[in-house]
């Protein structure tokens, strides 16, 4: 059990690290948009 919570949390940890640039990126071209 907590060896299969530990892998899903890295997962979800990594999911969020790898969509941070993403919104990242999404921002700026909102601020861009609208000053």
């Amino acid at each position: 059990m907590k060896a299969s919570r530990l892998k899903v949390n890295r997962s979800k940890v990594n999911l969020l690290k790898a969509s941070q640039p993403k919104a990242n990126r999404l921002k700026a071209n909102l601020l861009k948009v609208n000053p």
